[in-house]
């Protein structure tokens, strides 16, 4: 069978299951070091599970290689999990990496402080930065409806924000907002980054993956070191020390709750079959192939945390996300600009036969 049919369903259930999963983690309350019951907040920790999960599919790949090599049979050349090419350096993926980086740290800190169905909702708006990225590296163009499309999803990231504001009146969830917003920027030159080589080298998605895992775990190692130190006011130093991120804080949570554990350990499965899905469809088709499944993801993330009472039902977000799958519908070229196209011919047919029924001239009967 090929799985490969397969790749979208999973990388929309992956998808699904990473937020739900991290947002079920900051809303759990252990004790720390400190003996202090309060959430789990530790975005710091949640990226370097999200590399971790990277670097699995590292140690995937090279397992599976070796394996298939040892046949003798030029199997790792014909494997879907290997097949690619071997000849390139690994540093083409390190501006990926840094921008992986710092989009994660700012999304999984947006994640606390915001609803995980604003914060996917806002996630469906990287497709604005993916598609100028494409024109600005890829030297491709965007059609008139994909910059309309552009458009209404930035109106509808707008929209959510204020939203956001009025509804909770709380300078945390703003917060949370803009820094999912700010994150689509890094996201966006990674999905970019990514295209320009997997397509360009034909390297195989999931090497190329857990080189990301390597590079990014590697960053995160130097950086816990000075930001155990780094004094942090509220709503981010919601720890022990008070600090950036309180490593020992947070393995201290995990201890006195194993639900903690358990959330993060099926996140980084999760994640590491996500983004291996990811790169695959980037490779086969596009980056912005692979993000035109958020809409559908934010529908399913908000039904969830509505179910769970994570979250009230809102009108108002119910309408703004009708207005972001429109944008997203636009920009595929999915739905509305087919109909516009449909209306047009019909109304071009008519017209022809309006002015051929106006040339017809009558004329007298012949006489017998």
């Amino acid at each position: 069978m090929d799985w490969s049919q397969f790749t979208p369903l999973i990388l929309f259930l992956t998808g699904v299951s990473n937020v739900l999963l991290l947002k079920w983690a900051d809303r759990m309350h252990s004790e720390g070091i400190d003996g202090v019951l309060r959430n789990f907040q530790h975005p710091f920790i949640q990226t370097g599970c999200l590399f971790f999960g990277q670097f699995l599919c590292f140690l995937m790949y090279e397992i599976t290689f070796k394996l298939l090599r040892r046949r003798q049979d030029g199997s790792e050349e014909r494997n879907i999990l290997t097949i690619g090419n071997e000849d390139y350096s690994p540093r083409v993926f390190m501006v990926a990496t840094i921008c992986e980086v710092i989009a994660s740290i700012l999304l999984f800190t947006g994640l606390y402080l915001t609803t995980a169905s604003s914060y996917m909702m806002l996630q469906c708006a990287v497709i604005i930065f993916v598609g100028i990225f494409s024109v600005t590296y890829l030297n491709q163009t965007l059609s008139c409806y994909q910059w309309i499309g552009i458009l209404v999803l930035a109106s509808g990231a707008g929209f959510i924000t204020v939203n956001d504001y009025y509804l909770y009146k709380s300078n945390s969830v703003l917060t949370g907002d803009l820094l999912v917003l700010c994150s689509l920027v890094f996201h966006g030159i990674k999905y970019i980054q990514e295209e320009k080589y997997i397509k360009v080298l034909d390297i195989p998605p999931l090497r190329a993956i857990g080189w990301q895992g390597v590079f990014g775990l590697f960053i995160l190692t130097v950086l816990y070191v000075p930001l155990n130190f780094l004094k942090a006011g509220p709503p981010f130093g919601n720890n022990a020390h008070g600090v950036v991120e309180d490593f020992l804080d947070a393995i201290a949570q995990m201890a006195n709750n194993f639900l903690i554990v358990l959330a993060h350990c099926l996140f980084i499965a999760s994640v590491a079959i996500h983004n291996y899905c990811g790169a695959r469809i980037t490779k086969d088709i596009s980056s912005a192939a692979r993000v035109r499944y958020n809409t559908l993801i934010a529908i399913l993330v908000w039904s969830f945390a509505c179910f769970f009472e994570w979250e009230m039902w809102d009108a108002w977000k119910f309408v703004i996300l009708l207005l972001i799958l429109c944008g997203g519908w636009i920009y595929r070229n999915c739905y509305f600009v087919p109909m516009y196209r449909q209306v047009l011919r019909v109304y071009a047919r008519r017209r022809n036969g309006d002015n051929q029924a106006d040339q017809i001239t009558n004329q007298p009967a012949d006489v017998i």
